[in-house]
């Protein structure tokens, strides 16, 4: 293997569970490898001993159907009969995974990888294979990771409507559901609280469960949304709307979105809010209505494309916000970030 590595070398495997190719000299950086020691590579079935992936594709929020057993590898050194994990790493195209033939239409296929900690799904993204039968995605966890397919990922409401392609998006990454298995309701408002929801599942962050409670009088800890508010509270995300209210059924404005997204951004270390340009906001006649808590904010999301004027010339700071336009702009902030 370390004649591997120093040829910078691909080896592949292939087992009736999934191919892996490696990357010799990005698998192994940073790893020192003793005269004689070997590289083993381990692969491993877990669809049977892990019944909480199964259980949790199978939730009605975003039923799943698995198309392939879920698989973790990783990998590891022998010396002297001892073994010692190797970190995998986040380097692209150092460890990859190949679910080489699939059967469903392959624009419905994706990959994810199952979190233990959060009981839930993540999406993985993937790419089609040289034959254009299966998918290839990169491992830099142990996973496990399965092919599925949404079970109800398009909706009738929104077939034809300006945000589809979004919202397909974001459904495919499991970070929006439908109203029902048939009904996105696009238009429909969304609330403070639904917001929070979405923003907290869109950026992967652990929900706070420290019993400790919101300070809000008006959210109750145990309510759907009362670990999303909890979790964005401490992030810095968002305040309420007093001292000890936060207003979760009040539906959220525009300036309150971008607020939002703007407090967000220092999480993808990009910077914040406080660098943008408010000349920006001179171009909308309503600018002089947008909060100066908010200014900063609007002015960030303008200017990387994530929020846009309601039209050329106003941004209606006041306005509520629909399901569908939160789906885009939470679509347009992480794809920003998404490599």
């Amino acid at each position: 293997m370390l004649l591997l590595k120093n040829a910078a070398a691909t080896l592949q495997v292939k087992t009736v569970l999934i191919n892996v190719k490696i990357n010799a000299a990005a698998a192994l950086q940073g790893t020192s490898l003793a005269e004689g020691a070997k590289y083993r590579l381990v692969i491993v079935k877990t669809g049977d001993t892990l019944p909480a992936a199964a259980e949790a594709a199978g939730k009605p929020a975003t039923p799943m159907k698995v198309l392939t057993p879920p698989v973790m590898v990783h990998a590891e050194t022998v010396s002297n009969d001892l073994a010692a994990p190797i970190p995998l790493t986040a380097a692209k195209k150092a460890l990859q995974g190949e679910f080489v033939s699939l059967s469903e239409k392959k624009e419905l296929v994706d990959i994810y990888r199952y979190d233990a900690a959060a009981s839930r799904w993540v999406y993985v993204k993937s790419t089609p294979n040289a034959n254009g039968t299966g998918l290839l995605f990169d491992i830099n966890t142990k996973g496990p990771y399965a092919a599925l397919v949404i079970m109800h990922r398009r909706f009738a409401d929104t077939a034809g409507h300006w945000a589809e392609q979004d919202i397909d998006w974001m459904v495919r990454r499991l970070l929006v559901n439908g109203i029902s298995e048939t009904a996105f309701k696009p238009d429909d408002f969304i609330t403070r609280a639904e917001f929070t929801a979405m923003l907290v599942r869109a950026l992967n962050l652990p929900e706070s469960d420290n019993g400790s409670g919101n300070g809000f009088a008006d959210v109750n800890p145990s309510s759907w949304y009362g670990k999303a508010v909890q979790t964005a509270v401490s992030k810095g995300l968002i305040k309420g709307w007093s001292s000890n209210l936060f207003g979760p059924d009040k539906r959220i404005t525009r300036e309150e979105m971008a607020v939002m997204i703007g407090r967000a951004y220092p999480l993808f270390e990009a910077g914040n809010a406080s660098a943008a340009d408010l000349s920006l906001l001179g171009k909308y006649s309503d600018s002089s209505s947008i909060h100066s808590w908010a200014k900063n904010d609007v002015a960030l999301v303008l200017n990387e494309g994530i929020m846009k004027g309601m039209t050329d010339s106003t941004f209606e700071p006041e306005g509520n916000t629909t399901r569908a336009q939160a789906a885009v702009v939470l679509k347009r902030l992480l794809s920003k970030f998404e490599e």
